[in-house]
């Protein structure tokens, strides 16, 4: 399988020049992890998706939300496990209906010995699996809502999703999961974890 490779584009926009340019970090979906036919696509197209959804994000009317984006991605360094714990965690939504919507914080676990994530508050939520992949962490997991119980990846391909874990570098506790081409709303996904 291709290596997706995290980097950013040459300047889509004039607005792409407030991010800094990050060193690529490579994640794919590791040996022994099993996902759909559909969600092994979304990865291979993970560059192009966050290309676009960066692209749409930067040209946001909202200066503070773009300086958050800025920087979620204020460069990379290698992640080979996350610590167990609680985490602040808030969705940065990239293009689609609206060029950049940043949420609020809500609450974020870690747990396993740094294998298994939750988000437990907010409407809409998700748990998912944590895997070694290249200089990141592999994410499978499923999309669930405040009312439900959490779903397994799987269990409804409708509300799967797949990404890329990375820590953010110079920033201790900070950490980006991306998640390419969800199926409604945006172009890319990223959930923003600070520790608490």
């Amino acid at each position: 399988m291709r290596k997706t490779r995290f980097h950013l584009p040459a300047l889509f926009c004039a607005g792409l020049a407030l991010l800094p340019l990050a060193a690529p970090l490579a994640c794919d979906i590791p040996p022994g992890v099993v996902v759909t036919d559909f969600d092994a696509k979304r990865m291979t197209k993970f560059d192009t998706s966050r290309d676009r959804g960066l692209a749409e994000a930067m040209q946001g009317e909202n200066a503070e939300e773009r300086a958050v984006l800025a920087g979620i991605f204020a460069g990379d360094s290698p992640l080979d496990a996350i610590p167990d714990g609680a985490y602040r965690c808030r969705t940065v939504k990239l293009g689609g209906l609206l060029p950049l919507v940043v949420y609020g914080y809500f609450d974020c676990t870690i747990s396993g010995g740094g294998t298994f994530i939750e988000k437990r508050t907010g409407s809409q939520r998700f748990t998912g699996s944590l895997t070694p992949s290249g200089d990141s962490l592999f994410y499978a997991g499923a999309l669930h809502y405040g009312d439900e119980q959490p779903l397994p990846y799987g269990a409804d391909a409708d509300r799967d999703q797949v990404g890329c874990l990375s820590a953010i570098a110079g920033a201790p506790g900070h950490y980006r999961l991306e998640m390419p081409a969800p199926r409604r709303e945006s172009v890319h996904d990223v959930i923003e974890l600070v520790a608490r």
